[in-house]
């Protein structure tokens, strides 16, 4: 099994196999976009994706996640109607933006919290699909419990400390938002 899919079965499973599990073929851009038009997306508390992204600072809008069947552009996240209180964006470099004229920021960030996100959690480097994964179980984990999900993340990374794990492999992950 590939670690992104190793990642997010763990997950639905530690939620009791609650909500939609999309691995392989289902994990489409065209299932997430179908999902927004029936508006069945904005009924998620949580929306994790345990993938690749791209981050393109010379063309932000350009910048985008992986998905089966195409990438889901910095464009189309823009467009996404969201409700849930926490997006994660289990990829590498998926909380850089990049300054743009005006002072603004443009980023996979700033799209998902313009489509509704309340809260992303994300990263600012280029991370390890094995320690992530465990970094992701020990954060839900504290998250289902009801912790709020900046102490949660503090949590995750305390666990990773005590386990010896060097920064590298849990610092690169930022809570963004609402804490």
């Amino acid at each position: 099994m590939l670690q992104a899919e190793e990642e997010a079965t763990r997950l639905w499973e530690l939620f009791e196999q609650q909500g939609d599990l999309l691995l392989g073929p289902a994990a489409s851009r065209q299932g997430l976009l179908s999902r927004n038009a029936d508006g069945s997306l904005r009924s998620y508390d949580l929306v994790h994706f345990a993938t690749h992204a791209v981050l393109d600072t010379t063309a932000p809008l350009q910048s985008r996640v992986l998905l089966r069947d195409g990438d889901l552009m910095t464009s189309d996240i823009f467009t996404l109607r969201l409700s849930a209180p926490l997006v994660t964006l289990s990829a590498c470099q998926s909380a850089v933006s990049e300054p743009r004229p005006g002072d603004a920021l443009l980023g996979l960030a700033q799209a998902f919290f313009f489509a509704g996100a309340r809260s992303l959690l994300a990263s600012l480097w280029t991370v390890d699909d094995r320690s992530t994964t465990r970094l992701m179980r020990e954060f839900y984990q504290a998250w289902k419990q009801g912790t709020r999900p900046a102490w949660a993340l503090a949590a995750a990374q305390r666990a990773m400390i005590e386990k010896d794990a060097a920064p590298y492999h849990w610092a690169p992950f930022l809570l963004l938002g609402m804490p």
